[in-house]
């Protein structure tokens, strides 16, 4: 009884400490790669983020970007707060006759602090959102946008993708379609915001996907659901600080260290009931 009690404990102790596992997903597999082979690689090492676009697509030169995006401003959809968009780099399928004419890609760049999972509870999960949960398509999608409906936006935990389905007139009046990926990091997210007409939006919806799906974000920026915020008290520290890194060891060690103690005090107190002349186990 007493080393079947120890025992647990230890087994307890070794789920605790390696976490929760993560399994593939044995309904959908492994999703087959979103992009194709003749996309262009672009690496952003300053914004530490690689994307690939298709071979047609062009990048808008920078100073056509700050012309278009001076003094721009939105609200987030996650935060309280308003802020001017820092959009950085940006993309237009060819050929291109005048910038910023549907279909393009804007991509904001920024840091205004890591997103916490607090923030993302509320978030319905993609899972729930799509029809059937979206399995992956032969093309790396799963119809996050052209399945649902203007106006939903999902967090997809696997991914650390929240996306985003909008409408917006245009200038001229015509529907338009917006659509965005928020890529989630430790200094905030990247986003990416993508515009075509509501007519070709059937035709584009899936290619926006992709084209998010394909951002590749540097290790040192990668978002992390460190096990610790999930607990109380731990929830509300700043994730985003690299020293919380040695917080995560330094609690992990104290638990080990207890749990050390929790083994040798079951051992020494089984010795003990061992001992004791009147332990009626001795009859048994």
């Amino acid at each position: 009884m007493r080393s079947a009690r120890i025992s647990l404990a230890l087994a307890l102790g070794a789920t605790i400490a390696a976490g929760p596992a993560r399994a593939a997903d044995p309904k959908f597999g492994e999703p087959p790669p979103p992009y194709g082979l003749d996309w262009q690689v672009l690496k952003y090492d300053a914004d530490q983020f690689t994307i690939r676009v298709p071979s047609e697509w062009l990048e808008i030169p920078g100073f056509n970007m700050a012309r278009f995006v001076d003094g721009a401003a939105t609200h987030g959809f996650l935060t309280d707060q308003t802020y001017s968009q820092n959009y950085k780099h940006g993309f237009q399928e060819g050929p291109v006759k005048e910038w910023f004419t549907p279909p393009y890609c804007l991509i904001d760049v920024h840091a205004r602090g890591r997103i916490s999972r607090k923030q993302l509870v509320d978030v319905p999960t993609i899972d729930r959102v799509l029809p059937g949960g979206g399995p992956f398509r032969e093309d790396g999608s799963r119809g996050v946008f052209s399945l649902t409906t203007a106006g939903t936006f999902a967090y997809e935990p696997d991914a650390n993708i929240v996306w985003l389905n909008l409408t917006r007139p245009a200038k001229s009046g015509e529907p338009m379609r917006t659509v965005a990926a928020l890529i989630l990091t430790q200094q905030g997210g990247i986003q990416l915001n993508f515009y075509c007409r509501e007519a070709d939006a059937r035709r584009y919806l899936d290619l926006f996907e992709r084209i998010a799906r394909s951002v590749e974000i540097h290790e040192y920026l990668c978002y992390r659901k460190p096990l610790l915020e999930a607990w109380p008290f731990f929830d509300s520290m700043d994730w985003s600080n690299p020293t919380m890194r040695y917080i995560e060891i330094a609690v992990g060690v104290a638990f080990v260290f207890g749990l050390v103690a929790l083994c040798w005090f079951l051992m020494k107190r089984s010795e003990a009931d061992e001992a004791n002349p009147l332990n009626p186990l001795e009859d048994e």
